[in-house]
């Protein structure tokens, strides 16, 4: 993307250093994502055509000795992907800081959560079956928005649900996830893994 601004590509190495350099809204890049990338894959030979370099230079400048056997990258959902995330992030943060704690307010908060995890299933590629099941199973049971948390790949999901209704929305995610699984394994993991807690504020530092 810096190439098409005949920037100098090899100094940006986070996709915000170039929004930063152009002086672009999170809207605006992905606007400008949708214009100057095409959609699907990009090959490693015609990402080297594009910015005129040969494979070896390319690994020099831009990839990582785990990524150096990857000939195939998906540039423009991987780049809407980050700015659009980036973007519910502060929208997230701004109905938060200056909404109620109202059904609406929760409502536009648990759209936010879905976006995400859709985002992070379809353009990011890094949801599971085994994730997106829990989340269908969480919004089935009541919760405003659910999405994965961590990495990805597996692991776990957060959502957002009225404490008043707690006790049933956890009855349910274990009978909608777990189904007729009646293990011990199953029981056991259905015991320990769906917990609540409160949002609070995050770790900080105090200084005296």
């Amino acid at each position: 993307m810096a190439h098409v601004k005949l920037l100098p590509w090899r100094e940006f190495r986070t996709l915000r250093q170039l929004q930063q350099r152009l002086n672009a809204t999170l809207p605006d890049m992905v606007a400008l994502t949708v214009e100057w990338l095409h959609e699907g894959s990009y090959t490693k030979q015609e990402i080297c055509k594009l910015l005129e370099v040969t494979a070896e230079e390319l690994n020099e400048a831009s990839m990582s000795p785990n990524t150096l056997h990857v000939q195939e990258f998906k540039l423009r959902d991987r780049a809407m992907h980050v700015y659009e995330e980036a973007d519910r992030v502060h929208r997230f943060k701004e109905i938060a800081e200056t909404g109620a704690s109202t059904g609406t307010t929760l409502k536009d908060l648990g759209s936010l959560m879905i976006e995400s995890h859709a985002s992070c299933r379809e353009l990011y590629e890094c949801s599971c079956q085994a994730l997106d099941n829990l989340v269908q199973a969480c919004i089935g049971a009541g919760a405003y928005g659910s999405r994965l948390t961590g990495a990805g790949w597996g692991g776990c999901t957060v959502s957002l649900v009225p404490e008043a209704n707690l006790k049933s929305f956890l009855s349910k995610v274990q009978e909608l996830y777990y189904g007729q699984d009646l293990t011990l394994f199953a029981k056991f993991e259905a015991a320990h893994a769906l917990f609540p807690t409160k949002p609070s504020a995050g770790a900080a530092i105090y200084t005296y």
